[in-house]
């Protein structure tokens, strides 16, 4: 087992943890993984012990994000100063930045403020505004909210995040979606998620237009994405410079839940700078311009 460290910090006077798997002799920079609202410290299994075996891992809970008892909003550029705040407690000169869904714009946010610091960047599942299609489930969802029923809140998430159409092939759908129903259904009844939920809806919460950084970039999809759509992910590689943009074929926006090894074999390849070797049977990597 890798030694594991938990240390807890403060900012704008709210609590917060973050995770350390070390590594003896790290072959590349420490990989930190923002994940998504729910993910927490321990969300990536087993992604985050494979990628143990070439760095020192590093983890975090978010602030205000439902699970402890605070109803406070916090937005994902106070969301960065955490993780400018953990890196530097690290003592890390740079790392290597793994963002997916919600942790995509935090990610985006600490790269626009400390580029410096970053040796590669990559972003999965990256919000970039709600679609006319979407807007009948977030109405639904707040409604839902408002009523109280926590059971059919998590019902909705689920079904907004999965791709439910029955002739797309997804890995272990009903199963994600039973675990991901029940991992929602646990946090919602935690003190004050459900004030926190309706919070972040109400952010809309998506990357700015700010035009990131010339530093070594990656996006990534699930090729059946529904709540961050491969155009979307595509069009928004496109305005980072020099970047590269890879589907991952029977997958959908839980890309990391049905698709593990991909995933981690893909940020292992980009963080070690050996992207352009032969990758994983169902990847697809493609250069934008």
């Amino acid at each position: 087992m890798p030694d594991e460290v938990v240390r807890t910090l403060t900012v704008d006077g709210v609590q917060y943890a973050y995770r350390r798997l070390c590594r003896p002799a790290p072959e590349t920079e420490p990989i930190v993984l923002l994940g998504g609202v729910f993910q927490g410290l321990h969300g990536w299994h087993p992604i985050d012990t494979t990628l143990n075996e070439k760095a020192d891992v590093i983890t975090l809970d978010y602030l205000g994000d439902g699970t402890r008892a605070s109803a406070q909003y916090i937005s994902p550029a106070q969301a960065s100063r955490a993780v400018a705040q953990a890196v530097d407690d690290l003592g890390a000169d740079r790392i290597n930045l793994l963002g997916y869904s919600y942790g995509s714009v935090i990610a985006h946010q600490y790269a626009l403020r400390h580029p410096e610091r970053i040796a590669r960047l990559m972003l999965g599942g990256v919000p970039t505004g709600a679609t006319p299609e979407q807007q009948p489930y977030a109405q639904a969802i707040a409604a839902t909210i408002a009523e109280g029923d926590k059971a059919k809140v998590a019902t909705l998430l689920v079904e907004i995040m999965l791709c439910m159409d029955p002739d797309v092939e997804v890995p272990h759908r009903d199963l994600v979606y039973r675990c991901l129903r029940r991992t929602l259904l646990r946090h919602l009844h935690s003190p004050h998620a459900m004030v926190g939920l309706q919070r972040s809806l109400n952010a809309e919460i998506a990357v700015t237009q700010d035009r990131l950084p010339s530093v070594p970039t990656l996006v990534f999809s699930g090729v059946h994405d529904t709540l961050t759509p491969v155009p979307q992910q595509r069009a928004f590689a496109e305005s980072v410079d020099g970047c590269q943009f890879t589907v991952i074929d029977s997958a959908d926006h839980l890309v990391i839940l049905e698709r593990p090894a991909e995933v981690a074999d893909l940020a292992l390849r980009h963080f070690t700078e050996g992207i352009g070797s032969c990758i994983r049977v169902g990847v697809r990597s493609e250069s934008v311009p």
